[in-house]
């Protein structure tokens, strides 16, 4: 994987963290874990 390929992935793994609230109620949590399994590194 080309090096400004894997720098995007990555920023997006860490915005894609960043946005996880674990103080969240159930609900909230479930619908975060459902956004993360979705999630494309790539685009």
């Amino acid at each position: 994987m080309p090096v400004d390929v894997a720098d995007h992935a990555y920023q997006r793994l860490l915005d894609l963290v960043g946005s996880l609230d674990l103080q969240a109620n159930a609900d909230r949590r479930l619908a975060d874990i459902n956004r993360a399994a979705a999630y494309d590194l790539l685009h």
